[in-house]
């Protein structure tokens, strides 16, 4: 399966059945996951919380896949990493996730995180973390896809 993250208001999260109902682009590249476990791995590498840190918005159904959110610790913790902290991260990440669950190498997961991290503001000129579009947060659709 595809993660795809983006950002949104969580009504219009909720309304998301695939990547083609983004109004965005993605806040990253897709990432290949075995499942949601890989997720919990990285919550539990950036904040120590594994699966309480993420929250299911919506179920998948015949015709909408599942569409989670991160707490704002695992959110707080991502846009607080410095250049050297992705790395090792992403090192971290995959040794606890394993292959199973990450179709990546440690470049791609360091690609992907710091594209998350530019998502959420940081490293542009307006530092704040704060969206000029309102409430919005990162969720995290997972979308199946044929191989």
């Amino acid at each position: 399966m595809e993660a795809v993250f983006f950002r949104a208001a969580p009504e219009q999260a909720a309304t998301i059945r695939s990547a083609e109902d983004l109004e965005d682009d993605p806040s990253a590249d897709p990432l290949r996951v075995g499942s949601t476990g890989a997720f919990v791995m990285l919550a539990e590498v950036l904040c120590g919380r594994g699966r309480r840190a993420l929250e299911q918005l919506r179920d998948a159904t015949c015709q909408s896949f599942s569409v989670w959110s991160l707490s704002e610790d695992v959110v707080n913790a991502l846009g607080a990493l410095s250049d050297h902290e992705v790395d090792n991260v992403a090192e971290t990440w995959l040794a606890k996730a394993g292959g199973d669950e990450l179709d990546a190498d440690l470049y791609e997961l360091s690609t992907f995180l710091t594209d998350l991290r530019t998502a959420l503001g940081v490293g542009s000129e307006d530092e704040s973390g704060v969206d000029s579009k309102g409430e919005e947060k990162l969720f995290v659709l997972f979308q199946e896809k044929a191989l």
